[in-house]
């Protein structure tokens, strides 16, 4: 199992000099999923979409602050999205979970995000192994029909 690091990471524009500021319970996991958004083209934030196929990846550079704090993560990305003046942030406000209120549990998300990964994959495992199906030919009877006559 991988270890998660959490923290503090930004995204800067080399060409343009415009900052995102985001924070992560597992920092790996989230510079792979920003990149591979924005390679793919679909990343939610259009500003920072535009730029990075405007540029291409060589223009962007991802620095990460590890934090010991999980429950101080909002705190200091919204220290640093002021500090930094991260023009990226202003574009879309978050549309899924308020990570600034005093509801937002990282804990609790990353358990609901392992919970639907597992159903997920416990989907897919029925859907392979579907196994065909007895029914029996009437009340009391211990033949079954399993679909084929």
């Amino acid at each position: 199992m991988k270890t998660k690091i959490p923290g503090i990471y930004t995204i800067t524009c080399q060409v343009t000099g415009e900052v995102y500021v985001g924070q992560s319970i597992n920092l790996i996991s989230r510079r792979a999923a920003h990149f591979r958004e924005l390679l793919k083209g679909t990343h939610p934030n259009k500003r920072l979409q535009a730029d990075f196929s405007k540029y291409g990846s060589q223009a962007f550079v991802w620095r990460s602050i590890p934090t010991a704090s999980v429950e101080l993560l909002c705190q200091w990305e919204t220290h640093y999205i002021k500090v930094l003046g991260a023009s990226y942030n202003q574009s879309d406000p978050p549309k899924r979970i308020r990570r600034d209120g005093d509801r937002f549990n990282p804990f609790l998300q990353e358990l609901r995000r392992a919970i639907r990964s597992r159903q997920r994959r416990r989907a897919i495992h029925e859907q392979r192994d579907n196994h065909p199906v007895t029914i029996p030919r009437r009340l009391g009877d211990t033949s079954t029909v399993t679909g084929e006559n």
